[in-house]
Parts: C-alpha cells; structure tokens; sequence
C-alpha cells in the first residue's frame, strides 16, 4: 500500500533541500515522478494540480489553499501600488480575500521602489520564498509538506526560466511593435 506516514517521512527526507538563491538539485518531473512513485493516485494528482496562479484549484491541501489565498492578497497590493503610482482609481480589479499581511506590504512597497524589473520581481519572489518558509515550519513530514516544497520548486524553476537573451527578444518585440504602430498611425 502506498503512502503510509512512514512513506511520507521517507519521501520528504529524502527530497533534497532547496535553497533560494541556488539551482535546484531536482527537476519537477523528477519530483513529480517520485510521488507517482511514492503516493497513491489521489494525492500524487493533488500534488500534480499545485501551480503558482491563483487558479482556485481545491485539491484540499491546506497549504495550496494558504498560498492562494495569500497570493491573491499580494496581486491585489501590487494593484493598489501600480494604480498609486499612476493616480489612477483601483476601481473593481481587486479579488476578495481573507488575507492581511503587513510585512508582505510592506516588502512589496518595497520591491517596488527598486530601480529595475529584475529587481522588483526578485524581490517578489524573495517575497514570495518567505511565505513559503513560513508556512513550512507547520506542515513537517505530511502531505502540505510536500505541497510547500512542489510550490518552491516551481518557484525557482519560475526564476531560472528567465534570461537575458529572453527579455531583449520580449523587449526588442515589444519595440518593433510600438515603432510599427507609430508608422502606421504618423497624420
């Protein structure tokens, strides 16, 4: 029989750890593979379903639900940040949550202040890392635990995805297509 609670503690014990400002030492799919391997299909399929959007997907992992909710309550500061910035009425674009976090507000106040997008989305995501820490120090060796290091895995994998060579092709795109737009729009 799969996934007793000495499967979860082998399992769990034997994830190596991830570290924030390193590259994982395991893949997703590895990831993924071991609790295939290790769980039974219900909850290798709720461990499958854990992304980083708050998609409203319930798959009755109290730590998924967790980061939802506190996902939502960050997109909604940084709303209300970009719409102070640019004096503009918030209007109805903010989701309802339950969620208040000062500290959160405060780092994503923060974030914003710095010079250049790298930074800011850095920080976010050392935002976002700390949320995560947080709320792995009360789900050790159960079934949120391994939700919690899914969430830090895509995380990191979420940073080592981007480039510079990327974000020029994005930026040369973008640019092209504003100077387009211009030529076709001159009087």
């Amino acid at each position: 029989m799969k996934s007793s609670t000495n499967d979860l503690f082998y399992l769990i014990s034997s994830l190596p750890a991830l570290m924030h400002n390193q590259k994982p030492r395991i893949s997703s799919d590895e990831f993924l593979t071991l609790c295939n391997e290790q769980l039974d299909d219900k909850k290798a399929r709720s461990i499958a379903s854990i992304s980083l959007s708050p998609d409203g997907n319930e798959n009755g992992l109290d730590a998924h639900r967790n980061w939802q909710e506190w996902l939502v309550f960050v997109k909604n500061c940084i709303a209300e940040i970009r719409a102070s910035r640019l004096k503009r009425p918030l209007g109805d674009c903010l989701r309802e949550t339950r969620v208040f976090d000062s500290f959160t507000k405060k780092s994503l106040e923060d974030a914003f202040s710095l010079p250049t997008p790298a930074e800011r989305e850095a920080a976010i995501d050392l935002a976002c890392w700390n949320f995560l820490e947080d709320l792995a120090a009360t789900h050790l060796f159960d079934l949120d635990a391994l939700a919690i290091y899914r969430l830090k895995l895509l995380l990191l994998e979420k940073r080592d995805s981007r480039s510079f060579e990327e974000g020029i092709k994005v930026f040369d795109g973008i640019t092209d297509a504003a100077i387009e737009q211009a030529k076709n729009t001159r009087i």
